[in-house]
């Protein structure tokens, strides 16, 4: 029990540590058994221009720590979510925006009527999958010709219980400027929302429903709060 608490101590006082960095100083950090609590300073600065190391250091605190899961103020901002909720997905963590604003939260259905959506949205994603892998394997093929640039890319998504995740979507930017045939195909990909077929992905691992209660993104989350 004693070197348990030692331990944690440790790794407390390492988290601790990122209030006295100047990136990080803008910030409260409160801990609640397991849960790591974010929050913005009244005085903080409104700029924030993290750097590649500053978000690798962040990451390796969290992956040391003993938090469990972390929580995020909405009022911290885009960016700064967006921040700390990288470094999360990194260190395998879950992450959670604290107290949704009541006009963002979403009706919940009851336990067994979520079994059922669940259980409907794992049969349509994995038929859809196997009936548009041909299309995605054409689309897959289109986008690694015109640029060597990653395939997905990806806002974040909040779920019902307020947990951030990935929303992918298939990149619909060009990398060869001298072909004309290009921006029309990313042009007919997005009408016809053929860039949106990776989110069948979300709909697996249950972070998004066909046809239960929907997530929404944290941009429309963060606008209708205010």
């Amino acid at each position: 029990m004693v070197d348990s608490a030692l331990i944690k101590s440790q790794k407390l006082e390492k988290l601790q540590q990122l209030q006295q960095q100047h990136l990080f100083s803008n910030y409260r950090l409160k801990w609640r058994q397991s849960h790591l609590f974010v929050s913005l300073k009244k005085c903080a600065q409104s700029s924030l221009q993290p750097t590649i190391e500053s978000e690798q250091w962040l990451v390796e605190c969290l992956k040391h720590s003993s938090a469990r899961l972390v929580r995020l103020d909405p009022n911290l901002g885009e960016d700064r979510i967006d921040l700390w909720a990288t470094a999360c997905f990194e260190a395998k963590m879950p992450v959670f925006i604290h107290r949704l604003p009541f006009a963002c939260k979403m009706k919940s259905s009851s336990p067994r009527l979520q079994l059922i959506y669940r259980f409907i949205d794992l049969i349509a994603a994995a038929l859809l999958l196997l009936a548009l892998s041909p299309v995605i394997l054409i689309l897959v093929s289109i986008i690694r010709l015109d640029s060597p640039e990653p395939l997905l890319l990806w806002q974040l998504g909040v779920s019902q219980q307020g947990k951030l995740f990935r929303v992918f979507k298939f990149r619909t930017k060009g990398g060869i400027a001298d072909n004309p045939r290009i921006p029309y195909l990313w042009h007919w990909m997005c009408k016809y929302i053929l860039n949106e077929l990776p989110q069948l992905l979300n709909v697996l691992r249950g972070e998004i429903s066909l046809i239960g209660p929907r997530s929404c993104s944290l941009s429309l989350l963060l606008k209708n709060k205010l």
